[in-house]
C-alpha cells in the first residue's frame, strides 16, 4: 500500500469504529477527579517514578505524562477476537509489547482498543491503539502535544492535516521513522477526546 491509500484506509476505519462503538462513554465516566491534571500553568512540573521514556511531562503544553505500564489486573476486556487480526476492546486495557516507548500518553488517559494486524491480513502488519482522555483535556492541548511529538521525535516526511471536512475537529499527524509509518489522530466525542495511533510496518516507501 502507498501512503495515500493507508491514510484513506485509516480515516475510514477511524470513522467506522467511532460510529460503531459506544464503550468510551462508560469509560470516560469511570475516571475520577484525581486524574484531572492540576497546575497546568506550572512549567516546573517534577518527574515521577512512573514516567515513560519520553519524559514525565510535555513542556510544549505542560501536560503531565503517565507511564506505559498499565495495570493488567484492572484490564476489563469486553470483546476479543483473533482471525489474522488480534483485537481487544474494553476499559483500562494494557498496551501491546511493540507500542512505541516514546509515545506521550497524558495522565488520566486509558486504553479502549488494541488491534494488531499480522502480515498478509486485511489491515497489514500494524499496531493500532485507541486512547480515551476521560474528558480531562481540551482538544487544543492534545493537538499541541502530538504536533510537538511528530515534529520533535526524529520523524521524516511529516504531514499535519486538518480533516474537519471529513469528521468534525479531526486532526491527523503523520510521519515515518525507522521504516515505519505513523498515523496519529485526535478527535472529540461528546464527553471526552479520542487519540488513535497506528504504526504501519509493511508499506511501500
Amino acid at each position: 500500500m502507498n501512503r495515500y491509500l493507508l491514510s484513506l484506509f485509516s480515516l475510514l476505519l477511524l470513522s467506522g469504529l467511532i460510529v460503531g462503538c459506544s464503550f468510551g462513554d462508560n469509560n470516560s465516566n469511570g475516571n475520577n477527579d484525581k486524574n484531572v491534571v492540576e497546575n497546568k500553568g506550572d512549567t516546573n512540573t517534577n518527574s515521577n517514578d512512573s514516567a515513560n521514556e519520553n519524559n514525565s511531562s510535555s513542556s510544549a503544553v505542560n501536560i503531565e505524562l503517565r507511564s506505559h505500564d498499565f495495570d493488567e489486573s484492572k484490564e476489563d476486556i469486553t470483546d476479543l477476537e483473533e482471525n489474522g487480526i488480534y483485537k481487544k476492546e474494553g476499559t483500562n486495557l494494557t498496551l501491546p509489547d511493540d507500542f512505541p516507548s516514546d509515545f506521550p500518553i497524558a495522565e488520566g488517559m486509558s486504553v479502549d482498543v488494541v488491534r494488531i494486524g499480522e502480515p498478509g491480513s486485511i489491515v497489514g502488519d500494524n499496531t493500532e491503539v485507541w486512547l480515551n482522555d476521560g474528558g480531562n483535556y481540551a482538544l487544543e492541548e492534545l493537538n499541541a502535544l502530538y504536533d510537538d511529538y511528530i515534529n520533535n521525535s526524529g520523524f521524516e516526511d511529516i504531514e499535519v492535516k486538518d480533516f474537519d471536512h471529513y469528521m468534525d475537529d479531526l486532526s491527523t499527524y503523520e510521519g515515518t521513522r525507522n521504516d515505519e509509518l505513523y498515523f496519529i489522530g485526535v478527535n472529540p466525542e461528546e464527553n471526552y477526546n479520542v487519540v488513535t495511533i497506528t504504526v504501519h510496518r509493511d508499506w511501500d516507501f
